[in-house]
């Protein structure tokens, strides 16, 4: 062939060019990976993990024999970037790969968009202005949702990088958008955001908006931004994000069904009921550590142990009641005014503090209930004895549904607790864990009868009791008292030689009892 006819392909990639300088730096794989034994899905899919593009044309051919286009891109490419991300975020790859690894999927999504069905002629589901802002040129994946978007049935507007505030709302207007996007890879874009949506609230625009990008976290963008925003303001995590949040946005909201009175269940129907509930139930408390069912006031007054117990001791109030009534007697009934009482009560009496000890009564009492209520007639079951309603009224209340209302408290608390002490740094904490163990760093001091200090001293002296702390009331200048926690250790001892420091050495301490050895100090 003359030379002149030949077609010339160029090889050099600046990426990789600037790669070579990390040669020697860790990287996620020590040595290409080996595509042979894989599948054309695990290749695609290292292929994105490894930032490799040489033969990717040769496997997404290969791949649409058998895939959609767009198939591949969500189920197969979108999966690689996912890990990517996953590696970034750990520090297990550094940043001049995951750019190799995005170039590799943006050549994918590029060769894949010709193959990518649209249909003909069909109105858009809605319609978003999409825009990586001002100052910022990163674009990846801003153009990933509005591929998802566009081949699940919206219309985008992509207005491109370095995108001011003006022609996205000029184009919002123009284009009778649903929704406007913003899209951003640095902190400086955090910024620019915060400022586009300080500017529509001046301007009283209340368009809904979605942003994206690395350097936003939710609680940024829900807590910080959303005060700044009449409008309805979400935050994409990734991608399919965009997705479901033009899929919220277009959806209308359901209209609530007239409320119907509840058919009363058959005995089989609520066994199951309690049978499915504890199933969920158990699965959450078997996660939760030890020591945290043990932290004072998580539900108001009580912490987890004490929740857990006063369930336990309405399941077991439920079992003897059936005992009773079974033996053709009427036991008392409970009225709303004494509630309170008797959980107090069952919170007292059922006293164990061990996780293990306390789940296992929680089984127990469940398993004789189920079995008693198996042993009950029809007529014990669905006939009110005196002036107490009848078991079938009383079981889902005192069961499953108590039980399904308290473990959405629980589940709450859980992913609060985790999102504190996540998003705490440095000083900060170290007051989450010491809040956790002294419950009375979380609220404000308040003023408190004689009556409620002799209380609040008996309590606790006995809950340090087995800490060499002592809590003394002191009598102030001015005639009036106050409790002072203070060290029994003695604070006249000589200091020894560093590393040493105190007066005696406690081991294998988790690190939120520190907190409890403070005043020794």
């Amino acid at each position: 062939m003359p030379e002149e006819n030949q077609e010339l392909t160029c090889t050099y990639d600046p990426l990789k060019e600037f790669l070579a300088h990390y040669a020697d730096a860790k990287s996620v794989k020590s040595e290409t990976s080996s595509y042979a034994n894989m599948t054309i899905e695990e290749k695609l899919k290292q292929r994105i993990i490894d930032g490799d593009k040489l033969g990717l044309d040769d496997d997404l051919r290969q791949a649409l024999e058998t895939y959609s286009a767009l198939q591949i891109i969500n189920d197969i490419l979108l999966g690689g970037m996912k890990t990517v991300g996953d590696l970034f975020g750990s520090g297990e790859m550094q940043l001049p790969f995951v750019l190799q690894s995005a170039e590799t999927m943006k050549a994918a999504v590029k060769f894949l968009e010709p193959y990518m069905e649209k249909v003909e002629g069909e109105q858009s589901k809605g319609v978003m202005v999409l825009a990586t802002v001002k100052g910022d040129v990163h674009d990846i994946g801003k153009n990933l949702v509005d591929i998802i978007l566009t081949n699940n049935g919206y219309r985008v507007v992509n207005l491109g990088i370095k995108v001011a505030l003006e022609p996205m709302l000029e184009a919002a207007e123009r284009e009778h958008a649903d929704a406007v996007g913003m899209s951003g890879l640095l902190v400086k874009s955090t910024a620019i955001m915060k400022e586009n949506l300080e500017v529509m609230e001046s301007r009283n625009i209340r368009i809904p908006v979605v942003l994206g990008g690395a350097a936003l976290t939710r609680k940024f963008v829900e807590k910080d931004l959303r005060a700044l925003y009449s409008g309805s303001l979400s935050y994409a995590q990734d991608a399919f994000d965009g997705l479901h949040f033009m899929e919220k946005l277009k959806t209308p909201p359901e209209i609530a069904p007239k409320e119907v009175e509840k058919k009363p269940l058959t005995l089989a129907e609520a066994i199951k009921a309690m049978s499915e509930q504890r199933v969920t139930t158990m699965q959450v408390l078997d996660a939760i550590e030890e020591e945290d069912y043990l932290i004072a006031e998580a539900f108001g007054k009580w912490s987890l142990r004490d929740l857990v117990a006063h369930m336990i001791g309405w399941e077991r109030l439920t079992f003897e009641r059936n005992e009773l009534i079974k033996q053709g007697l009427e036991p008392d009934a409970v009225s709303c005014d004494d509630a309170d009482a008797i959980n107090d009560t069952f919170v007292h009496t059922i006293d164990t503090r061990s996780k293990k000890e306390l789940l296992r009564q929680f089984q127990d009492v469940r398993a004789d209930l189920v079995a008693s209520l198996r042993s009950l007639s029809e007529e014990h079951y669905v006939n009110d004895v005196g002036r107490l309603p009848s078991v079938q009224k009383r079981l889902p209340g005192c069961t499953f549904e108590h039980e399904r209302e308290h473990l959405a408290k629980v589940i709450a608390w859980v992913a609060s607790k985790d999102e504190e002490l996540d998003s705490a740094t440095g000083a900060e904490s170290k007051i989450v864990m010491a809040s956790r163990a002294l419950p009375w760093m979380r609220h404000p001091k308040k003023a408190v009868s004689a009556a409620e200090k002799n209380v609040e001293l008996e309590a606790l002296q006995e809950e340090l009791a087995d800490f060499p702390i002592a809590v003394q009331r002191i009598e102030t200048a001015e005639g009036t008292e106050k409790l002072v926690r203070t060290s029994a250790t003695p604070h006249d001892n000589p200091v020894p030689t560093p590393p040493f420091w105190g007066s005696r050495v406690v081991e294998d301490i988790k690190i939120e009892k520190v907190w409890e050895y403070l005043n020794e100090v």
